[in-house]
């Protein structure tokens, strides 16, 4: 197994995710996996933290799991329909 190092990690050949998740809740065999964001998300950042809780909880959790996005700021109703389309709950608690 060949090893690559990066920006505080080691990138393996067998493991290919490098995202994070902050939380992970299992109700009964249905896992829910919870991001937090404190920033403002704008533009590609929401959008990247979309696509990232989304392909981790469909990675790990399967096509049944949940997806929650809890932000402190607004993202804006485009990201928030794409995030309905995803299948992601999205909390602003302000």
């Amino acid at each position: 197994m060949q090893k690559e190092k990066g920006q505080g990690y080691e990138k393996s050949e067998k493991l290919d995710v490098l995202n994070e998740v902050d939380v992970i809740s299992l109700s009964g065999n249905v896992p829910t996996f919870i991001s937090c964001k404190s920033g403002k998300l704008e533009g590609g950042h929401a959008l990247f933290a979309l696509y990232e809780l989304d392909e981790i909880a469909r990675k790990f959790g399967g096509k049944y799991s949940k997806k929650v996005l809890v932000t402190a700021k607004d993202i804006g109703s485009v990201y928030l329909e794409r995030a309905k389309e995803m299948g992601i709950e999205v909390k602003c608690e302000k």
